[in-house]
C-alpha cells in the first residue's frame, strides 16, 4: 500500500518524528534556527493544551451533543406520528424524552460556546499575540534558510499523523483521517517542492507516476486559508464541517510517486489549480477513482 508522503509516526521512538518520504528531504533547518523552532514548537504546543478541553470533558461535550440529537428527534418524529394517541405517548414518557434531549442539547452547545469564547480571550491575549509575532519573525528567517522563493505559492496538503495498532498504520486523529497543513510549493529545475516550517521535500518530476482524482468526501482537520471554508471562492467547493470540528470535501487529488517504495501526495479539490501549474504535463491526463485503500 502506498505511503503519505507526509505521513509520520507520532509515537516514533526518533523525536524528531521523520517523515514516511524522508528520502525526498532537500534540505531542513539547522543549527541555532532549528533550536529556535523547536523552543517555539514546545511553547505553542504549551499554549495549544491550554486552549483545548481535556479529552474527558471532550468526550463529555460530544456525547452531550449527540444525545441530544438522537432524544430530541426522536421525541419529536413521536409527537408528530398520528397513528398512536397522545395519552400512550405520554404513557412512554414522550415529554420526558423530550425534556432529556433539550437538556442535553443545552448541555453540549452551552460547552461548545464557552470553549470558543475561552479560545477567542486567549487569543486576544498579549502573550499569545507576542508569541505569534515570533513566529512570523522565524517563519522569515526560516524561508530564508530553506531557500523558498518569494513568490512560492502556498498550497494545503493531507498529513497522515498516525500510530501503529496491531501491525497497521491506523490515524492518530480522533475526529479524522487527515491533519490539513500549509505548504509552501514551488518548481526548483525538474523538481516539485513543498517546504513546510522545518523542510523542503523536492520530489523529481520523473518520479511522479499518475495523478488521479479521487471522487469520494475525505475528512480532514485544519483549516489554513484567510477565507472561512464557507464563504466566497470556497463555497463552490461545498466543504463541509460536522460537531466534532472535523471538515470534508469532495473529490481530493492524488499523486503518485515512485521512491524506495511508493508514496502519494493528497491535496484538496481547491487546490488543484496550484498543483497542476507545478505539475506541467504530468496533470494532462486526470484519472478517476472512487477509493484508494
Amino acid at each position: 500500500m502506498a505511503k503519505n508522503l507526509f505521513g509520520y509516526n507520532v509515537k516514533s521512538s526518533d523525536p524528531s518524528m521523520p517523515l514516511d518520504g524522508e528520502e525526498f528531504v532537500l534540505r531542513r533547518l539547522d543549527g541555532e534556527v532549528a533550536a529556535k523552532y523547536g523552543s517555539l514548537k514546545e511553547e505553542a504546543f504549551a499554549v495549544e493544551k491550554n486552549l483545548s478541553f481535556p479529552l474527558w470533558l471532550s468526550i463529555v461535550q460530544m456525547i452531550l451533543l449527540l444525545a441530544g440529537v438522537i432524544l430530541f428527534c426522536g421525541a419529536v418524529r413521536a409527537l408528530a406520528d398520528t397513528d398512536v394517541p397522545l395519552a400512550k405517548k405520554e404513557s412512554n414518557g414522550v415529554w420526558w424524552i423530550l425534556a432529556s434531549g433539550g437538556v442535553c442539547l443545552i448541555a453540549g452547545i452551552a460547552l461548545t460556546i464557552f470553549e470558543r469564547v475561552r479560545r477567542k480571550r486567549a487569543e486576544a491575549s498579549p502573550g499569545f499575540s507576542a508569541l505569534k509575532e515570533r513566529a512570523e519573525l522565524l517563519a522569515e528567517e526560516s524561508s530564508a534558510m530553506l531557500r523558498i522563493p518569494e513568490d512560492a505559492a502556498c498550497a494545503d496538503v493531507f498529513t497522515f499523523p498516525y500510530k501503529i495498532r496491531f501491525g497497521k498504520a491506523v490515524s492518530a486523529l480522533a475526529a479524522s483521517q487527515y491533519s490539513n497543513v500549509e505548504t509552501r510549493v514551488f518548481r526548483e529545475g525538474d523538481m516539485l517542492c513543498l517546504a513546510d516550517s522545518e523542510q523542503v521535500i523536492g520530489i523529481p518530476l520523473e518520479k511522479v507516476g499518475s495523478v488521479a482524482c479521487v471522487r469520494r468526501r475525505v475528512m480532514f482537520m485544519g483549516w489554513n486559508k484567510q477565507v472561512p471554508f464557507n464563504k466566497g471562492a470556497m463555497r463552490k467547493y461545498k466543504i463541509r464541517a460536522n460537531s466534532y470540528g472535523a471538515l470534508s470535501v469532495k473529490p481530493y487529488y492524488t499523486v503518485f510517486i515512485r521512491g524506495s517504495e511508493e508514496f502519494v501526495l493528497l491535496f484538496p479539490a481547491y487546490e488543484w489549480e496550484t498543483f497542476s501549474s507545478l505539475l506541467g504535463s504530468k496533470a494532462q491526463e486526470i484519472g478517476e477513482v472512487k477509493k484508494i485503500s
